[in-house]
């Protein structure tokens, strides 16, 4: 187009579609309201996360004939496809089974160093923890002192033997384990003959690295797709590839292939595609951004509930910016671990989860996002949304409703209880430590030592005012369906005054039971009560765990 040329566009009709006006000479006004006629798509744009690039759904290109008439309708319209569209990300697995292998790779040696880090935790012994390094971690983290109290008195081994967070967001937890051990590490000279002694006694496999570069090389930023080099440094922590390669089963419907095709269950999460696109793109492009939408709508490696976390210094730098991330409660928070499934279960939707389960997993999602403002997220930049298979999903209604709010509430009471000394009271320890993680099922009625100080009713500090404020629409968390309805605490407390320690404990539990999905799309009303159904032992039908695979 010769750059002289005058643009024209008709822009009336009937008996005046014969007017032509240069469309320059409008009003500002109206120019903003053709481009944003122009650009302004009802259902947004979406990532490519094969490319990293953004497009119309359904694969569409974008386009920008009408920024490329000339230089001032280009300068008019920069940065409007951005403000005006919402970009959509979601979870996505790699098209190779090579880089599939990859993501699986991460998210286990993330784990495995996870564990490492805990195991060495754990073995610290009292004498490490002096003064000065104590007042260090306290100052840092000071929702975990009492952990350096246990820690202290050389308890470490009842704290262990549950791997709780100790009632705290499980990254934060992560975060003060990792610090605990740099902190030691960094003052050595304080205690020379024991930490040698400390750091010998370690059960570092052959050919791993020392303890100090263990956590010197520890990166906690779950939420970024590793690059090469990231991966060789976890590598080398565990002595080489082979060490956190992922095992999958051999029984899937293309056995005959090599690797099995169920290395699609190894996704990274919508927040970390998105993360990847934000950085990718100039500052100036960001800064023109409103409106994201993250869809967790599969399960997804590397624990990707801390995810908003990487999302903070973009809301930061752009405090226009808003991030919606929508997860689905059956396709990602019931879902569980991909390391855990069995190949069916990788290649179908979830059908029923344990009733037991449920809060916990819930939980997770939500005290990350609580966490974030503490961390530095702006007011009004986030909002994580529960999902249901549909719009006001009345399954889903009743299993927050039915368990979620009634875990809450027996949290509450309990903690209630104790205060009015209704029952005995328990140390700080005793009240967090949580038997789930570790498979203890010293809560089950007639296991012997019945009156162990174990705890499955309790989740996580402010689980009860968290779910009051979700009810309440004072939170960033949100549901697609109603949420229920809080129940009576003290209707709980008066009802069961009377029981023992050991009856709040036993009665919690409602062992053997589902919940089962309906349909997607199901529009059957069912009975409340069918909500929690009692089935067979899964175990009797499960894939049998021989013949695995190691990638």
């Amino acid at each position: 187009m010769d750059r002289n040329s005058q643009t024209f566009i008709s822009c009336a009709s009937g008996a005046e579609a014969g007017n032509i006006l240069p469309f320059l000479k409008f009003p500002n006004e109206i120019r903003n309201h053709i481009y944003k006629d122009y650009l302004l798509l009802d259902e947004g744009y979406e990532l490519n996360p094969h490319t990293n690039k953004v497009r119309i759904s359904k694969g569409r290109p974008i386009r920008f004939d009408l920024m490329y008439t000339c230089k001032r309708v280009a300068m008019e319209m920069r940065g409007l496809p951005l403000s005006l569209n919402t970009i959509t990300f979601s979870a996505f697995h790699p098209q190779s089974d090579i880089d599939r292998a990859i993501v699986g790779r991460f998210g286990h040696a993330i784990s495995l160093l996870d564990e490492e880090l805990n195991a060495n935790f754990y073995e610290t012994k009292p004498n490490l923890f002096h003064d000065k390094v104590v007042s260090e971690i306290s100052d840092a983290y000071p929702a975990f002192a009492p952990v350096l109290d246990v820690m202290r008195t050389g308890q470490n081994k009842v704290l262990s033997h549950f791997c709780s967070p100790f009632g705290q967001t499980p990254s934060a937890c992560r975060n003060f384990i990792h610090f605990t051990l740099d902190r030691i590490l960094l003052h050595r000279a304080l205690y020379r003959d024991d930490h040698d002694a400390y750091v010998n006694a370690l059960d570092i496999p052959e050919g791993c690295p020392p303890l100090d570069e263990i956590v010197l090389g520890y990166n906690p930023a779950f939420w970024r797709i590793p690059t090469q080099d990231h991966l060789e440094r976890l590598y080398h922590i565990f002595g080489g590839r082979h060490e956190v390669a992922v095992r999958c089963s051999k029984n899937d419907v293309f056995k005959d292939e090599r690797p099995p095709s169920d290395l699609r269950r190894f996704r990274y999460s919508a927040a970390a595609a998105a993360i990847r696109f934000l950085d990718s793109i100039s500052q100036a492009s960001r800064s023109c951004l409103r409106d994201t939408r993250l869809l967790e709508d599969r399960p997804s490696v590397a624990s990707p509930e801390c995810h908003g976390l990487g999302l903070i210094r973009f809301c930061q730098e752009n405090p226009l910016l808003r991030v919606e991330r929508r997860v689905s409660l059956w396709n990602t928070v019931f879902a569980g671990d991909p390391y855990r499934q069995k190949a069916r279960q990788a290649r179908q939707a979830p059908t029923r989860i344990l009733v037991d389960e449920i809060s916990e997993r819930i939980a997770a999602w939500i005290v990350e996002a609580l966490a974030l403002a503490a961390a530095g997220m702006p007011q009004d930049s986030f909002t994580l949304v529960f999902d249901g298979d549909s719009e006001g999903d009345w399954k889903c209604e009743q299993i927050f409703q039915q368990v979620v709010l009634r875990d809450a509430a027996w949290q509450q009471a309990m903690d209630e209880c104790f205060e009015q000394g209704i029952l005995p009271p328990q140390s700080w320890a005793a009240r967090r430590l949580n038997p789930r993680r570790a498979g203890d099922w010293s809560f089950i009625p007639g296991y012997p030592n019945r009156d162990r100080p174990v705890n499955c009713c309790y989740l996580l500090d402010g689980f009860p005012q968290a779910m009051r404020d979700i009810v309440n629409g004072n939170s960033v968390v949100r549901c697609s369906f109603h949420p229920g309805k809080p129940w009576v605490v003290e209707s709980l407390i008066d009802e069961q005054r009377l029981w023992s320690l050991g009856e709040w404990k036993f009665r919690w539990s409602r062992e053997g039971k589902y919940c089962l999905r309906d349909h997607p799309g199901q529009t059957t009303a069912l009975d409340a009560r069918s909500v929690v159904e009692e089935v067979e032992d899964e175990g009797r039908t499960s894939e049998s765990e021989s013949g695995d695979e190691a990638l």
